[in-house]
């Protein structure tokens, strides 16, 4: 396998660091350790119809931007595709694309549907269900796990030859 080659740091102001192809084609360790040390918050300039963003390079830089949001916000969406692209159409609509209040709301939505007593009743339905199959499935003389057993079965938790076909 030929190595791919390598980005030199004075190569940055003429790259475009959203272009897939730089990754998968050219190494990119040298410019992203330059990046690291010298420039970690470095800003990519608009590179032909792609807006410019900025490169955070520093873990810790990172996670202060990401618990900042009186600064920065998610709401134009949180992948660098759908940003350059305009930003994400599930923006205010999905948890993972809202901030402020909003996400408060969202997250306190979702905390009930997954609390411990929640969670419990589901278990134990989970449960009941897996031992329904495994039991129809060892009265059998053989057994299809995958068939018998598996989620495929799920849509007949009380499966008996006579009410369920596979």
């Amino acid at each position: 396998m030929t190595a791919r080659p390598v980005v030199p740091p004075d190569e940055l102001e003429s790259i475009d660091l959203a272009d897939p192809r730089l990754h998968a084609e050219r190494e990119l360790g040298e410019l992203w350790r330059y990046l690291g040390e010298a420039r970690p918050f470095y800003y990519q300039q608009p590179r032909g119809p792609r807006p410019g963003f900025w490169v955070i390079t520093r873990y810790a830089d990172a996670m202060s931007v990401y618990k900042d949001k009186e600064h920065f916000t998610t709401e134009r969406g949180n992948a660098l595709a759908s940003l350059l692209t305009g930003g994400d159409s599930a923006s205010r609509i999905m948890m993972a694309v809202t901030d402020g209040a909003q996400h408060t709301q969202f997250r306190n939505l979702l905390m009930k549907a997954f609390s411990p007593r929640r969670l419990a009743v589901t278990r134990e339905s989970v449960r009941r269900t897996v031992d329904q199959l495994i039991a129809v499935a060892a009265e059998k003389d053989e057994c299809d796990f995958v068939r018998d057993v598996s989620a495929t079965s799920w849509t007949c938790p009380t499966r008996t030859a006579a009410t369920c076909s596979a």
